[in-house]
Formats: structure tokens, sequence, C-alpha cells
């Protein structure tokens, strides 16, 4: 590549100093080489957790502002989701663990409103 001066268009009293090019950075990933690893689907390392079949059991404690209101144990093979007291989505997997009502135990309804919307 060849690099030439531009004509400068500015007035002749203005000196105009160029600028030095920089230098680039050189990466010591670049000066040795490696090959590139196999880039396949790799396996989850925590299915080897897993066992099919396998009951699981689940300690779920829920607090609300800080106060404990719910805590129980549950075995569930497939897992678990947390709901809100109302009627949710029954076709999601993992048994439904209804929390109890934040207005049972709160008594700012902005954060029983925040909870309700987070359930």
């Amino acid at each position: 590549m060849v690099l030439a001066p531009l004509p400068d268009p500015g007035p002749p009293s203005l000196a105009v100093a160029p600028e030095p090019c920089p230098q680039p950075l050189r990466s010591p990933s670049l000066d040795n080489p490696t090959p590139f690893p196999n880039l396949g689907p790799s396996e989850n390392p925590l299915k080897r957790l897993l066992v099919p079949g396998e009951e699981w059991e689940f300690e779920v404690t829920a607090f609300y502002r800080g106060r404990q209101v719910f805590q129980q144990t549950i075995s569930c093979p497939e897992g678990l989701r947390l709901v809100g007291s109302e009627v949710g989505d029954r076709t999601l997997p993992g048994w439904p663990v209804t929390l109890p009502d934040p207005g049972m135990s709160l008594t700012d309804r902005g954060v029983m409103s925040y909870v309700r919307h987070v359930l």
C-alpha cells in the first residue's frame, strides 16, 4: 500500500505536522497459534448429577420482608416451580408449589403488589 500526502486546502501559513501511524499490537496467542478446539455440542457437566427417575427432595422456604411465611419439603422427580395463589399455566413442567398470598402477611400495598406481580 502506498500513502501519498493529500493536498492541503487550508492557508499556507498553517503548518500541519503529520501524525505517526500507530504500530499494531501483537498478541501472544497470535505469535503461537494453537489449533482450534472442537466446536461441536458439548455435554452439560451437570447432566451426570441428574439420574433419570430418581426422587429429588427440595426444601422450599419463602420470606416476605424478612419474615418466613412458608417452609415445606417436597419430593418430586420432575422438579418444581414456584407459583402464586392464582391459577397458573398447568402445562409448564415441574410440580407447582403454591406460595402464600402476600396480602396475608404484608401491609405495604406497594410491596404486596410487587410480590404478587413476581409470583
